[in-house]
């Protein structure tokens, strides 16, 4: 007796789709590294003077990026050299003078101690989960 052959599902692998015709991603397609190269830069963009910044959301909306590509920009805008500061009350902006960039020093070092701060809390308090101990001065 012959049994009747059933055949692949719906979207089952295919050599066309496997070949990328068709093939349905579950994941974001954007390229940061190409958005970020054909938008202008995030530094022309802002006005000099606390007074005078933009939020991250008026920067989404002159850019049309999303919120995550426009931080990746000034990052790598800030680790080229450009002196983007920022602050919770104005948003970003450009310094006016030496002040402005000692401000926004000290806040970006009392942030970085604070994250470590908490990293170490957070790895002592894994150290105490498994049993270790923590000897001072070691981490």
């Amino acid at each position: 007796m012959r049994t009747k052959k059933r055949n692949a599902p719906v979207g089952a692998a295919t050599p066309a789709r496997a070949a990328g015709k068709g093939l349905e991603t579950w994941y974001p397609a954007n390229d940061y590294n190409t958005i970020l190269r054909k938008t202008p830069s995030i530094s022309d963009l802002l006005q000099t003077g606390a007074e005078n910044g933009m939020t991250l959301r008026e920067l989404v909306t002159l850019t049309g990026m999303n919120e995550r590509a426009v931080r990746l920009k000034i990052q790598q805008e800030r680790k080229a050299g450009k002196l983007i500061l920022s602050n919770n009350k104005d948003g970003y902006f450009l310094p006016e003078g030496p002040e402005d960039v000692r401000r926004f020093a000290r806040s970006m070092s009392r942030r970085a101690a604070e994250i470590a701060g908490v990293a170490r809390a957070a790895e002592t308090a894994l150290a105490d989960m498994s049993g270790q101990e923590c000897l001072e001065g070691w981490t």
